[in-house]
């Protein structure tokens, strides 16, 4: 009988590990760029599945832990369904955004209804097929390089400092297959350089211009390309070929270049390129658009070699020599030729100063903690309790249910044996006391504070926006959130959206890089769309807060009329008319390195900017005194204020990071701006066009819940608009 049993129980187990093996596997998770990504950001992840013995379709669930530890769901769309053939790997990509550096992460196939598969990746230094790389901090700068590195990384491990939430990182690609298929792919990257040498790694792309697009609108939505593109321009930049979009131009052929001084005037150097003389052809770009930065023919439109060019918000450089090709690569002057081509400014003592301070852990780690911290002072209603009250009602309580209770029953009531009723009693009756004392100072209404930065592409009728919303929460419940996009006070018609929450960057107290809260079973679940433009089930605990962040783009109707014109040493002349319904307030008008105050616009209104309208530099004029929602006080002789930390005024600190760079943000704030870099339009400001600052009184995007307006009559909005203005005669 024994016998029996154990041949059952030996055929049971061979029969359910035969099934088991039967069944698909999740084999491996590659996430980011060659294995680097960003705390806070969208990111891709590359996720390797083994077919099991039966053909499948189904789709992908990540779980990740948000900045405040709950763990978030994304999905795959049912339009792009995970397809598995028995015996055979294949490989799909999905996308989530971590939000703590040591949080788990859970992979799931979805099929029929049920779990058909699951894995649970996390963050490691060693490798494994159960382990991806750590992430990246919020404050890190990511470069990816695609094609032969070209001395680009080399560059920025020169570069390295001390600080590691300071460090820059270089992510090279092996493929053109592990570029992100969808633009917020990239919101990790700061850079995308292209080296093109080696035109067949670039040939992929021809058959899917999926890719291409994505980065394309990535650029439009604030990215940064760097396209360095030489001999093989032909076969690129030519018809159909898989980098001609990002021409800013027109390719007409190649041409022949035999002098090095075009290529040494782009920088400062004693070190002459080849002696003088090279032979080599380059791509010749007729009709060049934007700013043309090195030439090689007797003007700006013959034979142009470094063209910088606004695409939508954001930027193309283009560089018609190949770094990595003779006579660059030997160049001894080529890091300096590297660092101006790629737009990075020399390293100056305020960013040492900046990273200093993040050594020492003094103050905020990064320009968005701050912006998050003084909304969360700006709660009309909702005061926070003083730590002399607390200590003292701590101190209080203490002595209440110690020396007091034992006096109340000694000397008043005379029997000791009450304290089992009278010590229950002083612990109910002071939490029901605390309970209302809290209550007293946080209030029982919901509560949203919101800033919003839109900026309108005039010449493209094109406009972006993006929302920090911090929202207080008078008790337990869950929310699913949305956002309607507004431009004046009217809906954005087929807004994309992307909504998320947003982390405090660096490892402050309660910062990304801390670890996670581990409160799954307690707190449970919330979810993404598969368009990721909601989140729905979104658990906020009581009085407490949780910040939102959304991006959106949409078509945008005239809002204004502008003629505006250079006229010399970078000032500008010409008319601006509001066209819409909203009063434009605080007006600012900025064009290279001068900002002029105009009058308020209301509707209809036209102001004239000529020599009547006297500029200020920039940074004096976003700086000033009464650049913030109050008139600051110690103002400087020229009327700028010293920036205070602690101030906590939303429209100074907007204004930062609005043109960070334009201000000297290091140098004047001590403070980096990297998690939300992408609203900094500082480079704008140089180039064919001004930047019409303005703040609108009107509430702007509405965040959505159960399709009823989320938030009270009480709550805080600051919106501004940035309109790009092309100038004429720009090089008047």
């Amino acid at each position: 009988m024994a016998i029996v049993l154990a041949a059952a129980v030996g055929a049971l187990t061979f029969t359910t590990c035969a099934a088991a093996a039967d069944d698909p596997e999740i084999v491996s998770m590659r996430v980011g760029f060659n294995g680097l990504y960003k705390l806070g950001c969208w990111t891709h992840a590359e996720v390797t599945l083994a077919g099991g013995d039966e053909p499948l379709a189904g789709r992908l669930q990540v779980t990740a832990e948000d900045a405040d530890g709950i763990p978030a769901d994304t999905v795959t769309p049912p339009t792009r369904m995970v397809g598995l053939e028995p015996g055979r790997q294949t490989t799909a990509t999905v996308f989530y955004r971590p939000g703590k550096s040591s949080g788990p992460v859970t992979v799931r196939l979805l099929a029929d209804d049920r779990v058909r598969a699951t894995t649970t990746f996390r963050p490691s230094t060693q490798s494994g097929s159960a382990s991806i790389n750590y992430p990246l901090s919020a404050t890190n700068e990511l470069v990816v390089l695609a094609g032969p590195p070209a001395g680009v990384a080399d560059l920025i491990r020169a570069d390295r400092t001390g600080s590691e939430l300071a460090a820059t990182h270089a992510a090279r690609v092996e493929s053109v297959e592990q570029l992100p298929l969808e633009w917020y792919g990239y919101e990790s990257v700061d850079a995308v350089v292209l080296t093109t040498t080696e035109p067949e790694f670039y040939r992929p792309l021809a058959q899917n211009r999926r890719r291409v697009e994505a980065l394309l609108e990535w650029i439009e939505r604030g990215g940064r390309l760097v396209l360095f593109c030489g001999a093989q321009a032909e076969e690129l930049l030519g018809e159909d070929g898989p980098l001609a979009r990002f021409v800013p131009g027109e390719f007409v052929g190649m041409a022949p270049l035999r002098e090095t001084a075009p290529i040494e005037s782009f920088i400062v150097t004693d070190d002459p390129l080849n002696r003088g003389r090279i032979n080599i052809r380059v791509p010749q770009i007729e009709n060049p658009q934007g700013q043309v930065l090195a030439y090689g023919g007797r003007n700006e439109q013959e034979l142009p070699l470094v063209i910088r060019c606004r695409r939508g918000f954001g930027e193309v450089t283009f560089v018609a020599v190949d770094p990595d090709a003779p006579p660059l690569a030997n160049w001894s002057a080529r890091p300096a030729f590297l660092r101006r081509a790629l737009g990075w400014r020399p390293r100056t003592a305020a960013d040492d100063q900046a990273e200093a301070a993040l050594l020492q852990g003094g103050g905020y780690d990064d320009l968005s903690n701050q912006l998050r911290g003084a909304l969360d002072t700006k709660f009309t209603g909702v005061e926070t309790a003083s730590f002399g009250l607390v200590a003292l009602l701590v101190i209080a309580y203490i002595a209440a249910i110690g020396p007091g209770d034992y006096f109340f029953v000694k000397r008043v009531l005379k029997r000791m044996e009450l304290t089992w009723i009278t010590f229950p009693a002083t612990v109910v009756v002071t939490s029901l006391a605390a309970y209302w004392l809290a209550n007293y100072y946080k209030g029982d209404q919901l509560r949203l504070n919101q800033v919003e930065i839109v900026d309108v592409d005039v010449a493209a009728g094109q406009a972006r926006g993006v929302a920090w919303a911090h929202l207080f929460n008078p008790r337990v419940q869950r929310f699913d959130f949305r956002l309607q996009p507004k431009l004046a006070g009217d809906d954005v018609a087929d807004a994309a959206t992307l909504v998320s929450w947003l982390g405090l960057a660096g490892d402050e107290l309660g910062g990304m890089q801390g670890q996670g809260a581990g409160g799954f079973a307690l707190r449970g679940n919330y979810a993404f769309t598969p368009a990721l433009d909601a989140m729905l089930r979104t658990p906020v605990p009581e009085w407490s807060t949780k910040t939102l962040t959304a991006r959106w783009s949409g078509a945008a109707p005239a809002m204004i009329d502008a003629s505006l014109a250079a006229v010399g040493d970078g000032l500008v002349e010409g008319e601006i008319a509001n066209r819409s319904d909203v009063t434009w307030d605080d007006c600012i008008l900025l064009h290279g390195r001068w900002a002029y105050r105009l009058s308020q616009l209301k509707p209809g209104a036209t102001v004239t900017v000529d020599e009547d309208v006297r500029p200020t530099t920039v940074r004096m004029r976003l700086t000033a005194a009464n650049a913030g929602d109050e008139t600051a006080i110690g103002a400087a002789d020229d009327g700028t204020v010293q920036f205070n930390p602690l101030e906590g005024d939303v429209t100074r600190l907007a204004k930062l990071m609005m043109f960070y760079d334009a201000i000297s943000g290091s140098d004047y704030a001590s403070v980096m701006h990297r998690y939300q870099k992408f609203v900094d339009l500082s480079d704008l400001l140089e180039g064919p066009q001004a930047i019409l600052l303005v703040r609108a009184p009107a509430p702007g995007s509405q965040w959505i819940r159960n399709d009823e307006p989320l938030g009270s009559d009480q709550d805080r909005r600051w919106t501004f608009y940035r309109f790009i203005i092309p100038l004429e005669d720009a090089g008047g």
